[in-house]
């Protein structure tokens, strides 16, 4: 997942072969935000949408037009800590470097996250569960969490270093 330096796209998904799975679109609008996954042939896959602020910020997530969960976004500190709500699920590690994982209610890791660098630009490194619906609302809580309207790059590192 690489965030984009256009102000209306916001990221680009690829698979492990290149191929772009999605792109997310979105607009900050003070304190609302509205945002899209679109799939490869243009169809919105998902969409969030925003009411506060990066640092307290209520999110929905809908897909196929039905809200199925939200995500509470509060930093404590500098730090960014989720509360899901509609899902059985946890989120676990380092959130301020962006690195973390998503757990079921049983402790099964679905996601993992965290930074690398793709053709020399930074991203996210992401793997997902298999299971389609799975995998997109992981991507969401990923986006989510990495969504930032006062920088729109990367959260910067522990010491400022790859």
């Amino acid at each position: 997942m690489i965030q984009s330096r256009d102000p209306s796209r916001l990221f680009e998904v690829y698979g492990c072969d290149g191929e772009r799975l999605y792109t997310v679109c979105g607009q900050y609008l003070g304190p609302r935000g509205n945002f899209g996954v679109f799939g490869p042939d243009g169809k919105e896959a998902a969409c969030f949408r925003r009411i506060g602020s990066d640092s307290m910020g209520y999110y929905r997530v809908c897909v196929g037009g039905k809200e199925v969960f939200s995500v509470l976004k509060r930093f404590i500190g500098h730090r960014p800590a989720l509360q899901l709500q509609g899902l059985l699920w946890h989120v676990r590690g380092d959130t301020a470097t962006r690195s973390f994982d998503v757990t079921d209610r049983d402790g099964r890791v679905l996601m993992t996250h965290g930074l690398t660098v793709k053709n020399g630009q930074m991203a996210y490194g992401i793997t997902l569960p298999e299971n389609e619906t799975q995998a997109l609302y992981c991507l969401c809580i990923a986006m989510i969490l990495d969504l930032s309207s006062s920088t729109l790059r990367p959260a910067p590192l522990a010491g400022g270093q790859i």
